[in-house]
Formats: structure tokens, C-alpha cells, sequence
């Protein structure tokens, strides 16, 4: 656990950063971008905290659920897969969050950049939407880094 959090109090300096990279540049030899987990119909995501989670069974998984029946809740096969779950606070022109996986380390990714005229307000400094993404079976390193992404806003 010290070790995480050696981890992430050493890449939060990369936020103060004006001027990170493209993403595409940033993001090319960090691994595989990592799938979202969805949450199971009938189910919502409660409302985490900033901290990375590894959750590495369904009893962690559902801990982590509101569901209206959760005796019926089909989850991922944790004998193959786990999930990293945070609810990332936004910073001023941040318009999203990846991960990607390269089996060592787990690096999540802050995006900067324009918003887009229908996409909700994002209040700096309060937590978004829990996010969960799906990755393999076991131990990771995690960092963060930053990127700016400029999005295509539709019509």
C-alpha cells in the first residue's frame, strides 16, 4: 500500500503541468487501452473516492453496486479478469480519463482539452461518475500521467 501511494503522490505533479502531450503520443507505448466495465442491468455504480480500488471478486464487486436484485447480477469471470475502479475528480479543461495495461503497470490517463457544447458541466474539483475498467489477473504498478485530447464535438 505505501508503495501505491508513493506512486500516485509522485505523478501528481504531473498534473501542474500546462503543457502535456498529444495523447496519441503519450498513450503509444503504455500497453493495451483497457475495456470499461458496465455496470449489470438493474445496477448502478456507488459513488467511490479518489483512491484506485482492485476489486478481485464478486463479494468486492457488489460491495461496490446498488442493485435491485443482486442475487441475479452477473459479473466478469474474476478467475481470469479483476477491476480497477476510481471516481476521478476533474481538473478545469479535462474532458475525460483512459487506462491502459502493459501486464506491469496499470497507467491511468487524464485528458485535457476543449468540451463540447451538449456535454454536462464538470465542476472542478467534484468527483464524476465511478469509473471500473476491466484488467487481467494480477499485481500492477499504478501511475498517472497527462495528455490533451481535442474532441470532434457533434452537430
Amino acid at each position: 500500500m505505501r508503495s501505491l501511494l508513493l506512486i500516485l503522490l509522485a505523478s501528481s505533479t504531473a498534473f501542474a503541468d500546462p503543457k502535456p502531450g498529444p495523447c496519441p503520443e503519450v498513450t503509444k507505448n503504455l500497453g493495451r487501452i483497457l475495456g470499461w466495465f458496465k455496470s449489470p442491468e438493474g445496477c448502478k455504480m456507488k459513488p467511490g473516492d479518489q483512491k484506485y480500488k482492485l476489486l478481485k471478486t464478486r463479494g468486492e464487486l457488489m460491495t461496490h453496486l446498488r442493485c435491485l436484485d443482486p442475487k441475479d447480477v452477473k459479473g466478469p469471470d474474476f478467475a481470469k479478469d479483476q477491476l480497477v475502479m476510481w471516481t476521478p475528480i476533474f481538473a478545469k479543461r479535462q474532458n475525460g480519463v483512459d487506462a491502459f495495461d502493459d501486464g506491469k503497470t496499470l497507467t491511468m490517463v487524464k485528458m485535457f482539452g476543449n468540451t463540447c457544447p451538449k456535454d454536462p458541466p464538470i465542476v472542478p474539483g467534484k468527483p464524476v461518475a465511478t469509473r471500473a475498467f476491466y484488467l487481467g489477473a494480477g499485481a500492477r504498478t499504478i501511475k498517472e500521467v497527462t495528455c490533451t485530447k481535442e474532441w470532434r464535438c457533434g452537430k
